[in-house]
């Protein structure tokens, strides 16, 4: 590995003797260094890669670097935001490559970030840094560094050496970064540009050198395809992304004297239009889709493998199609970043927008020859009627296809003096370009609005936008592709001519002096339909004991659904309402038949009659279950995300804190607002369990510095909401916080004192949900409902010394009678710990408990024996031990990031067991010489592996069995290698793995005896309920047996009345004092527990 750094080195050093002329960003620098300070900054550390990570990248890169980043130095550095630093990269033999960067805002003053889904990105600016700069020492290099809180993306470009990338590994280990010469890679992306014939004429030959005569800037407006949204995994790390390629591309164009700015960013969250597969065909969507933008230029950025632009003459073409452009890229190949790559696809099509052909092109030096050859040496002839270009010797400019051959390009060479000339050119003659301070900002509208909807006509209006003159209304049937538009003055519009029944879609554009805003995201309204119809395609799912899901087709022209339901035999309906085409039902009675219909509203109000109606039967369910759940500081989560701008807390975490508080105040005149989040795990509750009830309640922090809940301003009432997103305590922030819904949302009233304790709040349906939806268990999240300043709420967390105020959840739920139990390891909850012999390592008195490897393994170390163990345990107590497990798996997940290579079967079949444990362990002191006894007549065999990267799944239905049945003889179970012959092993993670995903999994599958029987069996057992008497009656013709206990309990499983019932035949009590509702009455009868239902009207 040291020659392969020791090759980067002397590319990159070698170049800074050479002396070539003078360059933008150098002069900046120059400038910078006489009249400010330069900050010292060091973010990395020279890392140890991994044989696997060789191995992966080797048939990719001959020569690579590896660095750690320092993610709280990078925090530091955002937070303080210094505007010019020295970066001091570490390299081997004591030399660092030292960078000389001042910060550039490479953003238009009205510069926004829009998305396709309409969602506010909630994305703070400040959290990123972006420099230009050189390489200290070398006047003619290029480098463009993006610092974020958890990654570097960088490009350094020498006339020597060319493009040197830096950015993270994708798939390693947090913070592990590369960096490499992109003349390093051995695979070759070929690129093809397909220019379309430019309709506004060809490209003159302005060679001669020419300088920027005004201060405008070229304003870009970048939309990125859903691809890249899907594969970064949200609009944080796609945002980051696409500011960190703006920023290196950018800086090419900053050094050539080309000044650019990012006005608009527009992510596609959702599916796009723009699925085609050649880029001629992605760019004809793009241009009848964005028939306007907030730029002078647009560009569309998808996954793919070539560009085109729309003409040469994009700089204030007098029709927008030709002012567009679209670039398929490559960010990564197998885990490599390759942003030289990225950056040179959407640099060279924004070049042919600006005015510049091909440097294979017959059009230069003045005689309609070539710059280069590089388009004919890989296969795409001259561009006219000329040949014999040379090859350029250190590489190609951008505007080039160099790239396709070993030459390649070579940033620090930027446009050349040619198309940097024909670029200058037309930007000095764009009459349409606005000062880079932004010139007149033109604000889009907000709060578009309907009124007055009939079958053909409705009302539309929205809110004044700042600078309007007008506004462009367009609308279209919803799907279609063909807008409709008209001006108006107005902040109202009539639209008429509709058809009934149709969804429509519009939007509205602000048109001011000389400028316009975006369209608005979408707005809809439905017409008055003729016939309103009636719900069809009507199913039942997700059915539990006090639950059911519901669902049908849409119907046209619906706005809303009501729902009645009802147990069949009964006269009420009960009704529930949605807007979606489904719904689940809950509070239902447990082993009941249910009946029920589904009506329509319609636009306008409309009705339709009520579908036929349907029926399901609720589950049986188990004696209700009560708990309760008081988080404690080790393994609670809970957490306070505060946006601060005086303090720079936006970025900080507060996973630790002993509060948990939703507050909204000021500090040095900057608002400063709390919320909070907390998450109960409630991967214990068997699915398809019914919730009875369930009370959160949260304690006055008697320790705050805050003065207790206050309501200064105003009520202090608080909301919270489900967490649709996963989020961890030690890393999540305010900038960094998950979405939430307002889906089963549950309202705090205001407080009536400072001090006051929020007790038994109902979280019953959000429970249902969690439980229904395990793997979508976020948790909730505390916000004031108004988040004006001067009004707090302020608990306890689960890091408050005091540990009674800590958080608590009471929830009673009915297991369902089959559920499945599904639990992944966490290294809190998780019990797993991994034991050696090694002599010269010293693994045999050794404690591995917290050990991120599962392992099986015989191997040798220093010439003697080298074996691994593990044992895994895991809690069953709350499985009944008299339930029968009908299977259970055990999965375990293959580890990328071993010190050794994956699964072994060097010196034979690397099979193995799971064994029964037969005495008890501690996870925390186990070793080898003290490892626990087994009980080998207990076990399931492990399999050999079929490759070195296989994860399992193990049948362990046997073992849960006994480990259900004999509760105290649960000690879990040793996983070894069946032949402990040298060079054989079995390498998985443990519960202490960084990647929660692979650690291990557990799903058991069981019935419970539940003792509720039918009355058809026991016909001679019976309750009746004598309302005019106020009298309850339980008759049994056999008589019941001596010792025999009656009892009666409500929904939330609470003990009312008992009463001793031997060897009587009936008995009667009173129902005075017992509230309305649902009650169970059980007894053991005829050698079973029977458990019936007594309702009370």
């Amino acid at each position: 590995m040291n020659r392969q750094l020791s090759f980067i080195l002397v590319l990159i050093f070698c170049s800074v003797f050479l002396s070539h002329a003078k360059n933008d960003i150098a002069e900046k620098i120059k400038d910078k260094r006489v009249k400010f300070e330069f900050t010292l900054v060091s973010l990395f550390e020279v890392a140890s890669p991994s044989i696997e990570e060789i191995t992966a990248n080797s048939d990719f890169l001959k020569a690579a670097a590896y660095l750690n980043f320092n993610q709280q130095k990078a925090a530091e550095i955002i937070f303080n935001r210094p505007e010019n630093i020295i970066l001091s990269i570490p390299m081997p033999e004591d030399k660092n490559l030292v960078l000389e960067l001042t910060r550039t805002n490479f953003k238009t003053p009205d510069f926004s970030i829009h998305t396709s889904s309409g969602m506010n990105p909630n994305f703070d600016l400040n959290e990123s840094l972006h420099y230009q700069g050189i390489i200290s020492g070398d006047s003619l290099s290029i480098c463009a560094i993006s610092i974020f809180r958890n990654e570097v993306m960088g490009l350094i470009s020498t006339v020597e050496s060319g493009n040197i990338v830096l950015g993270r590994l994708k798939n390693q280990p947090e913070g592990l970064h590369i960096l490499y010469n992109d003349r390093n890679i051995t695979v070759s992306n070929r690129f093809e540009c397909l220019m379309e014939e430019d309709v506004q004429g060809g490209q003159s030959n302005q060679v001669q050198q020419i300088t920027a005569s005004s201060v405008n800037c070229i304003r870009l407006y970048w939309e990125i395809n859903f691809d890249i949204f899907t594969d970064k995994g949200g609009l944080t790390n796609t945002t980051n992304f696409i500011l960190g390629v703006f920023n290196q591309s950018a800086t090419l164009y900053n050094n050539d004297g080309i000044p650019v700015q990012l006005s608009q960013l527009y992510i596609w969250d959702t599916p796009s239009p723009y699925t085609a597969g050649s880029g001629s065909t992605q760019l004809s969507i793009f241009q009848s889709t964005r028939t306007s933008f907030a730029g002078d230029l647009g560009h569309l950025i998808g996954y793919g493998s070539s560009g085109i632009a729309a003409s040469i003459s994009g700089i204030c073409s007098s029709n927008i199609r030709y002012s567009q452009c679209y670039s398929g890229i490559h960010p990564s190949y197998q885990n490599i970043p390759t942003f030289s790559w990225t950056v040179g696809v959407v640099t060279h099509e924004q070049g042919h927008l600006m005015g510049s052909r091909h440097t294979h092109a017959c059009v230069w030096n003045g005689n309609n020859t070539a710059i280069d050859n590089c388009g004919p040496t890989s296969g795409f002839p001259y561009e006219g009627s000329c040949s014999g270009a040379p090859t350029p010797a250190n590489g190609g400019t951008i505007m080039s296809y160099c790239q396709n051959t070993s030459t390649g390009i070579n940033f620090a060479l930027g446009f050349g003096p040619q198309p940097t000339a024909v670029i200058l050119n037309n930007y000095n003659n764009g009459s349409c370009l606005t000062a880079c301070t932004g010139g007149t900002f033109c604000g889009a509208c907000s709060d578009l609005q309907y009124s007055n909807l009939t079958t053909n006509s409705v009302s539309l209006s929205w809110s004044p936008a700042i600078n309007a003159i007008s506004y462009l209304v367009q609308y279209r049937v919803s799907g279609g592709t063909v807008w409709l538009s008209d001006t108006t003055s107005n902040t109202s519009y009539l639209l008429s001519g509709l058809q009934d029944g149709t969804t429509y879609e519009w939007q509205v554009q602000t048109v001011c002096s000389g400028s316009s805003s975006l369209f608005t995201s979408s707005a809809f309204f439905i017409t008055v339909p003729l016939v309103c119809s009636i719900p069809t395609g009507i199913t039942v799912s997700s059915i539990s004991s006090v639950s059911a899901a519901l669902s049908w087709q849409a119907v046209n022209a619906a706005i809303r659904y009501i729902i009645n339901y009802r147990p069949v035999g009964t006269t009420t309906w009960m009704s529930d309402s949605t807007s979606n085409t489904s719904k689940t039902i809950s509070h239902l009675i447990s082993n009941t038949n249910y009946e029920f219909r589904i009506q329509t509203v319609c636009a306008g109000e409309g009705q339709s009659g009520y579908s036929v109606n349907s029926t399901f039967v609720t589950l049986m369910a188990g004696t209700p279950v009560s708990i309760s759940i008081q988080l404690d500081p080790v393994c609670g989560k809970d957490a306070v995300v505060v946006s601060n701008a005086t303090t720079g807390d936006d970025y900080r975490n507060f996973g630790g804190t002993p509060e948990m508080n939703a507050l909204t105040w000021t500090n040095s005149g900057n608002q400063v607002t709390h919320r909070s989040l907390i998450q109960f795990d409630m991967s214990f509750i068997p699915k398809g369990s019914g919730v009875l009830d369930a009370k959160l309640s949260l304690f006055w922090n008697t320790n705050s510095s805050n003065p207790g809940h206050s309501t200064l301003s105003g009520p202090n009432n608080g909301v919270l909401y489900k967490i649709v997103q996963p989020w961890e305590e030690n890393t999540v922030t305010w900038i960094n916080q998950p979405g939430t819904t307002t889906l089963d949302s549950v309202p705090l009233p205001a407080s009536v004192s400072s001090s006051q304790n929020y007790l038994n709040i109902d979280v019953t349906n959000m429970m249902q949900d969690f439980v229904d939806d395990p793997e979508n268990d976020f948790g909730m999240m505390l916000e004031l409902a108004n988040e004006s300043a001067y009004r707090s709420l302020i608990f306890s967390s689960s890091d408050h010394p005091n540990s009674s105020l800590h958080p608590i959840l009471e929830i009673t739920y009915a297991p369902n009678v089959e559920p499945c139990f599904s639990y992944t390891y966490s290294n809190c909850f998780g019990v797993d710990a991994l034991i050696g012999n090694s002599i010269p390592a010293g693994y045999a008195n050794s404690n591995y408990g917290d050990n991120p490897e599962f392992d099986a393994l015989a191997w040798s170390n220093s010439g003697q024996r080298s074996d691994l163990r593990t044992m895994i345990y895991w809690d069953l107590n709350d499985i009944p031990s008299n339930a029968i497990v009908t299977h259970a798996d055990l999965s375990l997940f293959w580890n990328p990031v071993s010190s050794t290579p994956g699964h072994s079967n060097t010196s034979g079949p690397n099979d193995a067991s799971l064994i029964r444990i037969s005495s008890q362990w501690d996870e925390h002191t186990v070793t080898w010489n003290t490892q626990p006894t087994l009980d080998t007549s207990l076990k399931v065999m492990v399999p050999a592996s079929s490759n070195n990267q296989e994860d399992y799944i193990i049948d362990i239905t046997t073992l849960a069995q006994e480990m259900v049945s004999n509760p105290a003889n649960n000690h879990g179970l040793m996983f070894k290698l069946n032949d402990e012959n040298q060079y054989r092993s079995l390498m998985f993670c443990s519960s202490d793995h960084p990647e929660p995903a692979r650690r291990p999994k557990i799903e058991i599958c069981y019935t419970i005896p539940t003792g509720i029987t039918t009355t058809q069996r026991f016909e001679d057992f019976i309750v009746s309920y004598d309302q005019s008497k106020e009298m309850v009656n339980v008759l049994c013709s056999q008589g019941f047996k001596l010792g025999t206990e009656l009892t009666i309990y409500n929904l939330a499983g609470k003990t009312l009345k008992q009463f001793n019932i031997s060897n009587q035949v009936k008995y009667t009590f009173s129902s005075s004092g017992m509230a309305s509702g649902i009650y169970f009455i059980s007894t053991d009868y005829s050698g079973n527990r029977i458990t019936k239902k007594l309702v009370l009207n």
